[in-house]
Parts: C-alpha cells; sequence; structure tokens
C-alpha cells in the first residue's frame, strides 16, 4: 500500500493511494484472486484433489492464477479430468459463486484495518473494479463490503463497473456481500447503500477498452510508473479520476484504489498504445 502523489496533485482535492494486488504474491503476476483461492485450494486438497479445474472468459486472471497456484502445490490444472482417471475439483467462473468467494476480500478489509492503524490514516472511499458475467470479479467487491461492514465505520465502497451490465453487476454483489457476511458472522443485514456500482466507464462491452480506459492507464504510468491493464483497473481508474475532479470524492477524501492485478492483458492491446 502506498500513496499515489503526483497523481493526487494532478488530480486536485482527495489523497489517492493504492493497495497492490499486482504484487500479492509471487505466482504469476499476482492479482485479486490469489486471495480467494487462499480459502478454496485447502478445501480442494482435503477432498484429495489432484487437478483444480477453474473456469474463466479469454485472458483470464483467475485461470492464470489458479494454473500457478496448481503448479507452486504439485497439482494439475486442466478439462476433462475424470476421463483420465483423476481427482478434480471444480472452481466457479472466477471463484466467485464458490460458497467461500468472498472471504478472501472480507480478510482484505481487516488487513486495509491494519495497515490504517500502521500508516496513521483512514481511507474514507475504496474504489474497486466490479463486474458479472464469465469473469465473475463482483466478489472482490462482496467480500470488501462484508469485511468492512464488521467495523461499522463510515466508509463507501465504491464499485466501478466495467461489464456494462450495471443491474446484474450489483445484483451479483449484494448476493454475495450477504452470503459472505454470513460466513463472518456479521450479525447484521446488509443496508442497500453499502453496495454501491457505478456505470459509465465500462464503454459498450466487457473486455474492450475505451478512450477514457486508455487515458487512465497513460495518466497513471507516466505520473506514478503504476501499470495498469485495459479490462479492469484502467476502467475503475478512469472512474476514479472522474470521480474526483468533479467533486463527487469530496476534497480532503483519503482514497484507496485496489489495483486487482491484469496487466498481461495489455499484450493483447499494445497496439492501441503505438502512439
Amino acid at each position: 500500500m502506498h500513496p499515489l502523489d503526483r497523481l493526487s496533485a494532478h488530480l486536485g482535492g482527495a489523497r489517492v493511494w493504492a493497495k497492490r494486488e499486482d504484487v500479492n504474491s509471487g505466482l504469476a503476476h499476482g492479482g485479486n484472486k490469489t486471495r480467494e483461492l487462499e480459502h478454496l485450494v485447502p478445501e480442494a486438497l482435503a477432498q484429495g484433489a489432484d487437478t483444480l479445474v477453474p473456469i474463466g472468459g479469454y485472458q483470464s486472471n483467475h485461470t492464470r492464477q489458479v494454473a500457478a497456484v496448481a503448479a507452486h502445490l504439485g497439482l494439475r490444472a486442466v478439462q476433462d479430468v475424470r476421463a483420465a482417471g483423476g481427482t478434480p475439483h471444480a472452481i466457479p467462473a472466477g471463484a466467485s459463486d464458490h460458497r467461500l468467494g468472498g472471504l478472501g476480500f472480507a480478510r482484505w478489509a481487516e488487513e486495509v484495518r491494519r495497515q490504517e492503524e500502521e500508516l496513521g490514516v483512514f481511507f474514507d472511499t475504496v474504489v474497486v473494479c466490479s463486474v458479472t458475467g464469465s469473469t465473475q470479479a463482483g466478489s472482490t467487491q462482496a467480500g470488501m463490503v462484508a469485511g468492512f461492514a464488521a467495523q461499522d465505520r463510515p466508509r463507501r465502497v465504491i464499485g466501478i463497473d466495467a461489464s456494462a451490465e450495471l443491474a446484474e453487476t450489483r445484483a451479483q454483489v449484494e448476493r454475495i456481500a450477504r452470503r459472505t457476511a454470513d460466513l463472518i458472522d456479521l450479525g447484521r443485514d446488509l443496508r442497500e447503500d453499502e453496495v454501491e456500482v457505478l456505470l459509465g466507464w465500462a464503454g459498450e462491452r466487457y473486455g474492450v477498452p475505451v478512450a477514457s480506459t486508455l487515458e487512465a492507464i497513460r495518466l497513471v504510468g507516466r505520473l506514478e510508473g503504476v501499470v495498469l491493464d485495459p479490462v479492469h483497473e484502467g476502467k475503475s481508474m478512469a472512474g476514479l479520476v472522474d470521480l474526483v475532479r468533479g467533486g463527487r470524492i469530496p476534497p480532503g477524501s483519503n482514497v484507496l484504489f485496489a489495483h486487482l492485478g491484469g496487466q498481461p492483458a495489455l499484450n493483447a492491446c499494445s497496439a492501441l498504445f503505438r502512439d
């Protein structure tokens, strides 16, 4: 976790920090799904699985990290396992709809609380990419919502929809957040206002960067030397930039940007950066 001071000065108003899931482990570029696998993989091992079977879209961060974890633990990660005599453990798309899918980022919220104490700062706003569909990244925001709800502090968790399906994204985040809240024994119902997902930076469909995506990637790279991806973080950062500039995130706020990883997807979009 570190401040993005040059970006903050450029935008004016709020001070922006980043929590770097792209460097959260030594496994295949890291990323947000590694935290979810910390809960799913022990269950697979306890059940005697020798092969992890994930589902994901093209250039899936989730399947990349599953493959890395499998290699690290001496497991396999493929399809058609039983036909070859193996013992598979199926992982739903993005791990989100697994019953344990939100726990990784509920723990993330507790990690943030500890880091706030160490740093002497309180993040009143958290900005994170959130999507629905085959990538199922909604569990990231959902886990945060449940985890921060347990702290009972005045904090907004703003999801930036990157799938152009706002209703579906919000419904998924709310469903997983409520399930996770039950798992961590929150002891109360989540409020409607605790699940906030905003539309406006996704473009027409998931996975395709738009002008604001590319502008955000260039801006943060130029000012901070931090590389964003064109599918998720480029869009959530575009949302953060506009929310700060427009005052929807008030001046004086401390904003925590959740960098979820995914930079390998830049390879498929390299032609867009040749200028």
